[in-house]
Formats: structure tokens, C-alpha cells, sequence
């Protein structure tokens, strides 16, 4: 099965399941919230933001650092922007509009534990408890988890409240920067690339050890319960567009979850080298896109932005 990448509800992403899946009550209703993720992969765009020009042998590119999640996006961005998107031959995102390799039961398959083993055998008492207490806050079954992989019932916990919540809310919290830019690319028809593949965003979750991948669900759990703090600092973040604060500022804000870091480290940050050599790729290749990466990806020694000046690019930020 292809996957689109644009806005999808759960109950449309259900009838597509369907054609190509027909045991559909046979699919945990928490992998649909992973399909969604897959499908809406997406970001917020602010008043500066981290919009740079690379370029190297005559080729000039932009990357776009984002950052997962609806619910901030602003329109029409910055001038500059959208003149860079109005002359782009091509637009590339984490994650394209198209994995053949992407179906249901595979991504079933790397978000749902071992056979006979549940939920609450990985993580501590502690942590089972907050997640059935915020299973039962928003009316889903306490068993909605209950074979899935921590990180992937991180990864679906905004989408599950703003499910809940009104219509209002379930639109903000899915529209994003990403759709924007692939109802761009359709009305443009320019193509829709992917930098990374669905199996290697969730392969590196899958390296997480269970004590890390309950660091990412803890941090998820706190996340929204307090979405105007972390609202309030994303847009702090975004209006100054420095992403080596953005990343020294996160780490620190999230230093208390033990373990954290290390999941960072091995999800996100490993995740940096093969981003950067995938966009030079790309882009000699004769892309040259808009590349959209999420933000924390490009700053630090290691970050994309470094990255491709060790490559040989020249890298302007707007």
C-alpha cells in the first residue's frame, strides 16, 4: 500500500486500511494513530524561524527546520519564504508523499510488542499509572496500549487528545506545515520527496532500550499536559530562529527525565549524519528542493547545518 502524505482523519485513514487490510478490527486502533504520525509528519512555522540557503557548485537549496506537531502554524509566511517556495523545483520532507514499503502491517509490525508481552510488563508502576490516568481523562479504553511499544504510544498522544477534543482543536492540532507544503507541491506540480523512509524513523525508536522509550513516553505524558508551556516555548524558540539555543534549551528543559537524553541522542540525533549526506545526495543529483527537517536536527557539532558546510556548502540563514 502507498501512503499519502496530506491531512487524513482516523476514519479515512480506516476506510484506506480497509481496502488493503480488510481484517481491520484486527488492527490496534493505537497504530492507526501511527499511521496518521507517518502520514502528517509535520511542523510549526514561526516569525523568524530556521529557514537557510545552501549552496554548493553553483547549486543553491533551502532547508526548512520544523517541528513535529499542528497547531502553530501561521499564514502566509515570511515574504522571503514563500518567494523561495514559489521558485522551488521540488519539495522534500522527512518523510514523502509516497513509501510503497510503508503498509499497515509492517508499521504494525515495529510498533507492537513481542506476543505476550502487555504494556505495563515494560514500563514501571509509576508510569502505567499517568498513562491509564490519561487514557481515562480522555475516555479511551485502558487497554488502548496495551501491545503497543512505549515510544509509539508517546508518538500518539497529542493526536488521541485533540481526537477527544472539539473539531476546533482536532484541525489545529493536524494542520501543519507540512500539509502546506504538500498541497504547495500538488498545486504547483512539482514533486514531493522523502529524506528518510518510515521503517528508519522507526527503526531508531526501536533501538530504544524499554527504560528509554518510557523517558520518551514520560516526556510525552508531561508534554500535553501542559501544551500552553511547551506552546509558549516553541514560539520563544521559533521568533529568535537559533538552533543552537533551540537545542541546549531543549536538552536542559528536559534533563529531570532520566535516560531522556540518551533516548535523544539515539532517535534524533543519530538520525543527523545520514539527513545531511541524503540532502548532498539529493541535490547532486539536480534536487534542489526545499528540504523541511525537524528543527532539532540542525543545530550542535553534529547537527545538518554543520553537517553540509563539512560538505562544502556556504550556509546563509535568512
Amino acid at each position: 500500500m502507498k501512503i499519502t502524505m496530506v491531512k487524513i482523519s482516523i476514519n479515512k485513514i480506516e476506510k484506506q486500511v480497509k481496502k488493503h487490510y480488510l481484517n481491520i478490527k484486527a488492527i490496534p486502533k493505537f497504530a492507526l494513530f501511527i499511521i496518521l504520525l507517518m502520514s502528517n509528519l509535520s511542523a510549526r512555522a514561526q516569525e523568524r524561524g530556521f529557514f537557510f540557503e545552501i549552496s554548493k557548485d553553483n547549486k543553491t537549496a533551502y532547508i526548512f527546520g520544523t517541528t513535529h506537531g499542528g497547531g502553530l502554524l501561521k499564514l502566509p509566511l515570511r515574504p522571503e519564504v514563500e518567494a523561495v517556495l514559489n521558485q522551488s523545483k521540488c519539495i522534500a520532507k522527512e518523510l514523502g508523499e509516497y513509501d510503497s514499503n510503508a503498509t499497515p502491517a509492517s508499521i504494525i509490525q515495529l510498533t507492537s510488542l513481542p506476543e505476550g508481552t502487555v504494556i505495563s510488563d515494560v514500563l514501571t508502576p509509576a508510569t502505567t499509572g499517568k498513562l491509564k490516568r490519561f487514557l481515562e481523562e480522555y475516555h479511551y479504553s485502558p487497554t488502548f496500549f496495551e501491545h503497543a511499544k512505549p515510544y509509539a504510544a508517546a508518538d500518539s498522544l497529542g493526536f488521541l487528545k485533540a481526537k477527544s477534543s472539539p473539531s476546533a482543536t482536532w484541525n489545529a492540532a493536524t494542520q501543519s506545515l507540512d500539509n502546506y507544503l504538500a498541497e504547495r507541491s500538488r498545486s504547483k506540480l512539482i514533486p514531493l520527496l522523502g529524506i528518510e523512509t518510515v521503517k528508519e524513523q522507526l527503526d531508531s525508536k526501536d533501538s530504544l532500550t524499554f527504560p528509554e522509550q518510557e523517558a520518551v513516553l514520560l516526556e510525552a505524558l508531561e508534554s500535553v499536559e501542559n501544551p500552553g508551556k511547551v506552546t509558549q516555548w516553541l514560539s520563544s524558540q521559533f521568533e529568535t530562529g537559533d538552533i543552537q539555543a533551540l537545542r541546549e534549551s531543549y536538552i536542559k528543559k528536559k534533563s529531570h527525565i532520566p535516560l531522556l537524553n540518551i533516548a535523544i541522542d539515539k532517535y534524533i540525533f543519530s538520525r543527523n549524519k545520514t539527513q545531511a549526506e541524503r540532502i548532498d545526495m539529493m541535490i547532486h543529483d539536480g534536487n534542489e528542493c526545499v528540504f523541511a527537517v525537524g528543527a532539532l536536527h540542525l543545530g550542535g557539532e553534529n547537527g545538518v547545518v554543520n553537517l553540509l558546510n563539512m560538505l562544502g556548502y556556504k550556509v546563509r540563514q535568512f
